[in-house]
């Protein structure tokens, strides 16, 4: 897997995260994530572009279909300020790195207002107005 990158994308709450993946339509493997050769691995293995991430264990792998073809070659890993990256190897899909990046740091925000900031406003007695908080975010079908 020599192409594996780590993107700049930085997550801390993983509710949001696996949210946010469910949202996109990910599949997600706990523990491990594919390989370009359509194995497995737990760690970052020492070809990753960015040294951060090489050794840390992978939290989840996750997969999405793309215009027909199904991504799989991505995953979650805690870095050392704790907090959850994305990496992954998108040689070959035809959607680059930060398309998958932006992607999924929009769905991860909305669903963090979802999970934490709508039940803190609704409990101080705010009501939302659905015909003004519609929001089209884009996915990766």
């Amino acid at each position: 897997m020599s192409h594996i990158a780590k993107f700049n994308l930085k997550i801390t709450d993983e509710a949001a995260l696996r949210a946010a993946l469910e949202r996109l339509g990910c599949t997600i493997i706990e523990g491990k994530m594919k390989t370009y050769y359509d194995g497995y691995q737990s760690k970052v293995p020492s070809s990753a572009y960015n040294k951060e991430v090489v050794g840390k264990d992978v939290a989840f792998g996750f997969s999405f279909n793309y215009k027909g073809r199904n991504c799989d070659r991505f995953g979650i890993v805690k870095n050392d300020n704790d907090e959850f990256v994305l990496v992954g190897d998108s040689y070959g899909y035809g959607i680059r790195d930060d398309v998958i990046s932006n992607i999924l740091e929009n769905m991860y925000v909305s669903s963090r207002i979802d999970l934490n900031v709508v039940p803190m406003l609704e409990a101080l007695g705010f009501v939302e107005d659905s015909s003004q908080s519609a929001t089209n975010l884009q996915t990766f079908a």
